[in-house]
């Protein structure tokens, strides 16, 4: 994730009030705006944010023009909390806070589950859980600019804009907004912040340890000779933001007069902080955990934020840029703590693996996993992964389940939705990998891809079935049976369990190689028919069936075709003959509907499978890559066994 603001110039009234400013930001850098009143700082925010178009240049995200984005998916990317926040109407907390996730619901303003966690997530990591119920005009200014800190927060950006947070308070409210701003690592994003006079010039080093010098902000303004206008001022340091800690030694002992943890004590564990004292107890966990919406209460539950948005703030502006994904670690302490975690597994992070093609870096294993697709779904029940799942995208295809062994996973994740998966439901889950394919739910035609879902910050693994070849979008690089091997070792290094993922396989492929041993020697063609009227959806030579069609002992006709699921023409079905027919139980189309079409449509009268009635049923779930195709070879072996040795007679 990154920010550009490219030779931006602001002209308002015949008067240049901006004039050819660039800053820039990537992951983990913080950018500073130093200048007088009058400079023009607060306007070049206002541009950051879409308050105000400017006259030239651009504002861009991953690249998109911020101005051409919707309002929608511009709000998701950026948040702001500008100088200036009032409100005529005495909304309360829970009602102010729950309007940061409009950016999130849909035309009817429907509040989901993931709205109410967002909202109480945000109000516990800014310690104003207990202020749910207040008036908004009631609060002083310390909380109010807590309360608007948490509704930037529940709108989940990646890009927080903070301008001049600690305008209008007095001391003690700054330390408490800067306190909390430089909150315990993975409590809340952790920024880089400056308070005025002698405070800001005492910052800290990491883990609470002080400088000796002051910090100077990686892009400093000035004014240039003869004018207010800003203009960008040379001087240029990157640093990682987290060694960028620039408030006031006094701030922590007034921190823990207001119940914020202190700072790490010396020789402590990486994220162990001194305890505080709070002024007050905190509220207890709700223990309904209702919607957030403006005209209703938002309960509070104390739990940890898992934000992908980064926090920062500055005397006049930080902007702080925070990537999510496999090769993005969290900050210093999350990532010492991930470090002591997995010594103790023998170091296993990071891995990396190779999927469809691409390299992946993976520093510890994704907690937040939304699948598509029942095979692929299965995949990770088979893994025994579902507690690193936040739920699951399908239509009602799961087919049979009582002889899934992992069935009961089905009740324990949340079924997110029987529609097509999208970047609204994947933000809303709060996703940190999604596990889908080329045509199992990654469409260029809906821009639902891997390469958008990583400008959002959401990592992607492609199930290897869909891996594309090189010749336009066809897929398949390798044998079916191959692909769901290769996942299953892939998946189990990326989280660990290889073992487990190890005796899959061997159980899978001892299973396959049983039922290969008994096939026919005198194999039948086999025909898979998934759907379609005019022209039948079939399978080529890198969709399951035809592994499962060969491994049970039958002849695929349609072997030659090197894509996976394609469309062919009933003429060439006609010609190739197939002695059994295959039904893919899937879809609108019942199987008994599909088996009634084909031994009533007129072009396949002579067709052998259908003048000899032979025709087999297996569900979706057997026939896609997953950890049923193993049965499927059984189940259709016998079958095939069978029509041999009673030759013509009718199954």
């Amino acid at each position: 994730m990154r920010i550009d603001i490219e030779h931006l110039s602001v002209r308002i009234g015949g008067a240049e009030l901006v004039a050819d400013a660039t800053v820039r930001a990537a992951s983990g850098q913080v950018v500073g705006l130093v200048g007088p009143n009058g400079s023009g700082k607060s306007t070049l925010l206002r541009c950051a944010y879409r308050a105000l178009r400017p006259s030239a240049g651009a504002v861009l995200v991953d690249g998109d023009d911020l101005h051409g984005l919707s309002p929608r998916e511009g709000a998701r990317r950026l948040a702001a909390l500008p100088q200036e926040s009032s409100s005529e109407f005495d909304f309360t907390v829970g009602e102010v806070v729950a309007m940061g996730r409009m950016p999130h619901q849909s035309a009817t303003g429907r509040v989901s589950a993931a709205d109410a966690r967002a909202c109480t997530e945000a109000l516990a990591t800014v310690g104003a859980g207990h202020l749910v119920d207040r008036g908004f005009l009631t609060l002083s200014g310390g909380e109010k600019q807590r309360v608007l800190i948490a509704r930037a927060l529940a709108q989940q950006p990646r890009i927080l804009v903070l301008d001049e947070p600690t305008n209008h308070l007095d001391i003690a409210q700054q330390l408490e907004v800067l306190a909390l701003l430089r909150a315990e690592p993975g409590a809340a994003p952790e920024p880089a912040a400056t308070v005025p006079g002698a405070a800001a010039r005492r910052p800290h080093r990491p883990h609470g340890h002080a400088h000796r010098r002051p910090h100077r902000p990686h892009r400093a303004t000035r004014p240039e000779p003869g004018g207010p206008t800003l203009r960008p001022a040379v001087r240029h340091r990157a640093r990682p933001h987290r060694h960028l800690r620039t408030a006031a030694r006094g701030a922590d002992a007034h921190a823990a007069r207001r119940g914020v943890p202190g700072p790490r004590p010396p020789g402590a564990a990486p994220g162990q902080r001194r305890a505080a004292t709070p002024l007050r107890p905190p509220p207890p966990p709700a223990r309904h955990h209702r919607p957030c919406h403006p005209l209703r209460k938002c309960p509070v539950r104390i739990t940890r934020l898992r934000t992908p948005a980064t926090v920062a703030a500055s005397l006049a502006l930080v902007l702080t840029v925070a990537g999510c994904g496999a090769k993005v670690s969290d900050d210093g302490d999350e990532k010492a703590k991930d470090g002591k975690a997995t010594a103790d597994k023998g170091g296993h992070y990071p891995v990396t693996i190779t999927n469809c093609g691409t390299e992946t870096t993976y520093d510890k294993a994704p907690e937040r996993v939304v699948t598509n697709d029942v095979g692929i779904t299965e995949i990770m029940f088979a893994l025994a992964l579902e507690d690193r799942m936040v739920g699951y995208v399908m239509p009602d295809d799961k087919g049979d389940l009582d002889a899934v062994p992992y069935k009961d996973a089905y009740d324990k994740v949340p079924w997110l939705s029987k529609r097509e998966i999208n970047r609204e439901l994947v933000l809303d889950a709060r996703a940190d990998l999604v596990f889908a394919g080329w045509n199992y739910g990654f469409r260029e035609s809906e821009g639902f891809t891997p390469a958008a879902l990583k400008k959002l910050g959401v990592g992607s693994y492609l199930l290897t079935e869909s891996c594309r070849n090189g010749v336009g979008k066809a897929r398949g690089v390798m044998s079916p049976l191959d692909a769901l091997y290769t996942d299953l070792r892939t998946l189990g290094k990326i989280f660990d369990v290889e073992e487990r993922a190890e005796k899959l396989v061997r159980d899978y492929q001892r299973q396959i190689a049983d039922a290969a041993a008994r096939a026919p020697k005198d194999r039948p063609t086999v025909f898979l028919y998934d759907d379609g009227r005019d022209k039948p959806f079939t399978s080529g030579r890198y969709a399951g069936p035809h592994d499962i069609i060969t491994k049970a002992g039958g002849d695929h006709v349609m072997k030659d075709l090197k894509d996976s699921w394609v469309t062919v023409g009933w003429e060439t079905v006609v010609e190739r003959d197939p002695e059994v027919i295959v039904i893919n139980n899937y879809g609108g189309t019942s199987a008994e509907q599909k088996k009634r079409f084909l031994l009533d449509y007129p072009p396949l009268g002579n067709v052998s499978a259908i003048r000899n009635k032979r025709v087999f049923t297996l569900d979706y779930a057997d026939l896609v890559e997953s950890p049923r195709n193993a049965a499927a070879v059984t189940a259709l072996g016998d079958y095939l066994r069978g029509i041999r040795r009673d030759g013509n007679r009718p199954r």
